[in-house]
């Protein structure tokens, strides 16, 4: 998901300039405004409540962890053209977080974390205009009752039996609210060139 970095480090296009959409914002707040706080502060929500506040899923897309990683990959991959962003946004809880951090060439540490809307603002109009393929490599899936955490390798190509334009080893957190599947929170990091796939999520090095 990390159009930014693939639009700067080949030169096509001009830099994507990640910035807040305050209209997107104000939209989800006006959003979960009827949604009542728990006694720390929180939002409790029935599978009702978040089947009001988001697109419409494709059930396939939300049955298990292992489809909902799927489709966040596949919802955001293909040739040049619009995109079905509300598949996108039908995946995430109205408040998901996503984020990544990368370390430039001056040996500067950034951190980026945004909100669905946020990311699809700063990156839609780019993704739109070339082919981009999410390909997951390796994936471990943990899983008990209503929660899930998935730690996996995905590669970013031009053509999805393409060569790889990136690597990124990535963190997703899931709940489940007793009929389909969310993601809580996304966070990558994109491999430096200095830097190899871990053993474990290296498609290369797993045994069969």
């Amino acid at each position: 998901m990390d159009f930014k970095k693939v639009v700067v480090a080949t030169g096509l296009f001009t830099t994507i300039l990640i910035t807040s959409s305050t209209q997107a914002i104000g939209a989800q707040q006006k959003r979960v405004a009827n949604v009542p706080p728990t006694e720390d502060g929180g939002m409790v929500y029935t599978a009702s409540d978040l089947a009001s506040l988001t697109p419409a899923a494709r059930p396939g897309d939300v049955i298990s962890p292992e489809a909902l990683l799927a489709a966040l990959h596949d919802s955001v991959s293909g040739p040049p053209g619009p995109v079905d962003w509300n598949r996108f946004r039908s995946l995430f809880l109205p408040a998901a977080r996503l984020g990544s951090s990368h370390t430039d060439a001056q040996g500067v540490t950034h951190v980026t974390t945004s909100s669905v809307e946020e990311l699809i603002t700063s990156g839609a109009a780019e993704r739109e205009k070339m082919p981009w393929y999410e390909v997951i490599l390796v994936k471990h899936i943990e899983k008990f009752d209503n929660i899930a955490v998935a730690y996996y390798s995905h590669d970013d190509r031009p053509a999805r039996e393409g060569n790889a334009i990136q690597r990124s080893v990535n963190i997703c957190e899931m709940l489940y609210d007793g009929k389909r599947w969310w993601i809580h929170s996304a966070s990558w990091d994109v491999v430096p060139t200095s830097m190899s796939l871990p053993p474990d999520l290296d498609p290369l090095k797993q045994t069969k």
